[in-house]
């Protein structure tokens, strides 16, 4: 599933460096509706890291990204869930043209009925 957010960046943070990982998060403000804009902190893993650097504050773009979540279950016994924002992909430019919403289901020709 590919989700594109678009919108302006905001802010850019410094790479966090972990024993075999490192992330770097970007928030992006998205308007859909001027009057209540989203403010969305991004991350993106690994090799990924080093692609912000040619990103600025005020840059317009759309993010190609994937909704990832995890359970964890703390020393109570109690779980917590987690959710990340984690980008593959970003265009930096004008907004992107907007999907039509029409599904092409019927054309995969796969013969599932979902």
């Amino acid at each position: 599933m590919d989700i594109q957010l678009t919108g302006r960046v905001i802010k850019i943070g410094q790479t966090q460096k972990f024993t075999k990982f490192q992330k770097r998060e970007f928030v992006l403000e998205v308007s859909e509706n001027p009057n209540y804009p989203e403010t969305l902190s991004i991350e993106v893993v690994q090799d990924k890291c080093d692609s912000l650097d040619h990103m600025k504050i005020g840059d317009t773009l759309t993010a190609h990204v994937n909704l990832k979540g995890r359970k964890w279950q703390n020393p109570e016994g109690e779980f917590i869930y987690f959710n990340t924002i984690q980008c593959w992909r970003f265009d930096k430019g004008e907004a992107a043209p907007k999907d039509s919403g029409a599904s092409s289901f019927e054309d995969e020709g796969d013969g599932l009925p979902f």
